[in-house]
């Protein structure tokens, strides 16, 4: 009798709480990406995460910046400059946010600076915010 047989459905309820509670966006030292998810929804809240203005004070900043901060202080740093692109169609003067990072770090050492490079690609690759 099919109905008397048990199911046991936990497997199931498992791999979709998995799914549920994965991160949205990828964080490495080498930068950050969008995890690809072929949900519109999640796609969605992929690029609103990643386009809203806290999202580099929630996101984990340079894995060295502890290291460097510490050679700064000690002066064992004649110049540091830090590179980061940004997206020219989203920002056209740059990204607000990560000058305020930088504003809030390394921009106190006079030998520390920030260049930002823009992009205008229309192009859409797992880097971007789109």
């Amino acid at each position: 009798n099919p109905v008397a047989e048990k199911i046991d459905f936990s497997e199931y309820f498992g791999i979709f709480w998995d799914k549920k509670n994965k991160p949205l966006i990828n964080y490495s030292p080498y930068g950050s990406s969008l995890i690809a998810d072929k949900d519109p929804e999640k796609l969605n809240q992929q690029s609103t995460s990643k386009n809203s203005p806290n999202f580099y004070r929630q996101a984990p900043f340079l894995t060295i910046a502890k290291e460097l901060l510490k050679l700064v202080k000690e002066d064992k740093v004649e110049k540091l400059i830090f590179l980061s692109a940004y997206d020219k169609r989203k920002f056209p003067t740059g990204d607000p946010r990560k000058k305020a990072i930088f504003s809030a770090t390394f921009d106190k050492f006079a030998n520390c600076s920030l260049e930002l490079i823009g992009f205008d690609s229309e192009s859409q690759g797992a880097n971007k915010a789109d």
